[in-house]
């Protein structure tokens, strides 16, 4: 098992911070690759604009009120850890970053997963919400790069 695909329209919510609660964000450091993510309250102000590492990014997918993602890739990193240029699975095995979400076209949220800590906590988060998943294999993963 290398990741999770599920398919879920969102709506203006809180999706990310329902998908990801209860990771440690002071045991971690998020890159924000590419997002785009706009407040319901403010057209304006995307989720780019709150953004710097750890527990500020669970502060804006949590604090800042509801959003909607039109796409995002994210990778967690444990403190201290060196960031990478992340362009294949082979990257990430290859990196310290231990977990990518891949969400794009408002419905396909992947995530790539190497911990077993965070593999508990998100199909734990899942079955809360009871959103439907597909395991991703080496055998059945046709993503070639880690870009939305």
């Amino acid at each position: 098992m290398i990741g999770i695909e599920i398919n879920f329209e969102s709506t203006y919510e809180k999706i990310l911070y329902d998908l990801l609660k209860g990771i440690d964000s002071k045991k971690y450091n998020w890159n924000i690759v590419q997002q785009e993510i706009f407040y319901e309250d403010d057209l304006n102000m995307t989720l780019g604009s709150y953004l710097s590492k750890g527990v500020k990014f669970e502060e804006a997918i949590h604090d800042k009120g509801n959003y909607f993602v039109y796409f995002l890739n994210a990778q967690l990193y444990p403190e201290n850890a060196k960031e990478s240029d992340i362009d294949t699975y082979d990257d990430f095995v290859k990196s310290d970053c231990e977990l990518i979400v891949l969400f794009y076209d408002n419905s396909y949220i992947e995530f790539y997963i190497k911990s077993e800590y965070l593999w508990n906590i998100i199909m734990k988060n899942l079955k809360e919400k009871n959103i439907k998943y597909q395991v991703k294999t080496r055998e059945n993963d046709t993503r070639t790069e880690m870009y939305v």
